[in-house]
């Protein structure tokens, strides 16, 4: 188990570095794939695969409803890409994708490393706008009153009125480095963390700093927003809780097992969260104390946790899938195995729609489960028969 649980950190690693800390991706090179990154709706599942196909597919089927572009490329995505290549609308892949897309009343929203952020049309998969920023989109979409908010590997926020297509800020706001996470916002303020090791609280009208604070350790993931506090994960292994309105530092928790990259997910006064060793933990936001023991998964888990049914669902670069209950702390593995594996790892947060889960694999599968069925792989994606 050891060995097992040291090759996938290390499978991790590798990833993390292909995201731009070394390997093929220096500064103004070329993309290596993402990971496939999902978002939905009540009926449709909408996919980025690792190959940069977009694809938007039926929920309860997986059927095909549209796909971008609709004559992919031949040649692979990998080191010999151009990074900053325009493409030709409605003809070209797009660059890698890490982030969650933003599913609007018309439109999708995807962030890539590539440099820019797309805008699809949600009915047909068209390509109705590209923005381009001055380096790669490595976080999710946050839309909050008709303005996506982002970071970037270039240092900075973006604040893009989607009406009119330019910032409503009149500069970007700058950080000290590469921002891999998105932003949480609210009526008033955007709150990011940096690779910069600090967290901003930023004026949403103006763009004005509120605040930051260092947590000492660099930030790869997402912030989450909950009654006064601001809670992110770091490569420090520790979970910090920061006062939404100062930021001063509430408390963190101990140095855990490994770096905490994925968003935490609040449920009431709790918290939950996994490292990228693959241990997922659960812990009391008043009584800043472990609920249960720690739990230990087959594989590193890079993605926050999603409520399923009163349960966490989390997902291994090993391609399992576990639900674990939140109030004992017992995990059943719902998903994995030999076939499972093939599918290859799992990088992004599964999503939730009604009664099913969904998951996509960094070597460009969907995958629809059903936890109450015998066998719950409901659908794949791509079809066995590749149709």
């Amino acid at each position: 188990m050891r060995i097992q649980k040291r090759r996938g950190l290390l499978a991790l690693l590798f990833v993390v570095l292909a995201v731009g800390l070394a390997g093929c991706m220096p500064r103004g090179t070329g993309a290596r794939a993402g990971w496939t990154a999902l978002t939905a709706n009540e009926d449709h599942i909408y996919a980025v695969l690792a190959t940069g196909e977009a694809l938007a597919l039926e929920a309860d089927s997986g059927e095909v409803v549209w796909r971008y572009p609709l004559q992919p490329p031949a040649a692979p995505v990998g080191c010999g890409l151009p990074r900053r290549a325009q493409p030709e609308v409605g003809e070209a892949l797009l660059g890698a994708v890490y982030g969650q897309p933003a599913v609007l009343e018309d439109e999708i929203l995807i962030g890539s490393f590539d440099g820019n952020l797309y805008s699809l049309d949600r009915e047909a998969g068209r390509v109705n706008w590209i923005y381009p920023v001055s380096d790669g989109v490595v976080g999710g979409i946050t839309v909050f009153d008709g303005v996506a908010y982002f970071g970037a590997a270039d240092h900075h926020v973006y604040a893009l009125d989607l009406e009119t297509l330019e910032l409503t800020w009149d500069a970007p706001f700058p950080t000290q480095e590469r921002i891999w996470g998105a932003p949480a916002v609210n009526e008033e303020r955007v709150y990011i963390g940096s690779m910069d090791q600090s967290i901003y609280a930023i004026d949403r009208q103006t763009s004005e700093q509120i605040w930051s604070q260092s947590v000492g350790a660099a930030i790869p993931g997402d912030v989450v927003v909950t009654d006064g506090m601001v809670l992110v994960g770091a490569v420090d292994s520790r979970l910090h809780v920061l006062d939404r309105d100062t930021g001063e530092v509430l408390w963190q928790t101990e140095r855990l097992d490994g770096w905490i990259w994925g968003q935490p997910l609040v449920i009431e006064n709790n918290v939950y969260f996994a490292s990228i060793r693959g241990t997922v933990y659960g812990y009391g936001l008043e009584t800043r104390e472990p609920l249960w023991s720690p739990i230990s998964v087959i594989g590193s888990v890079r993605a926050g946790p999603t409520l399923y049914d009163g349960q966490a669902v989390v997902g291994t670069n090993e391609g399992r899938v576990y639900l674990i209950n939140l109030e004992s702390g017992q995990t059943e593995l719902l998903y994995g195995g030999p076939v499972a594996e093939q599918r290859g790892a799992l990088l992004s947060a599964p999503i939730v729609v009604d009664n099913l889960i969904y998951v996509g694999s960094a070597t460009g599968f969907v995958v629809a489960l059903d936890p109450a069925a015998r066998i719950p792989e409901l659908w794949v994606y791509p079809p066995a028969d590749g149709n």
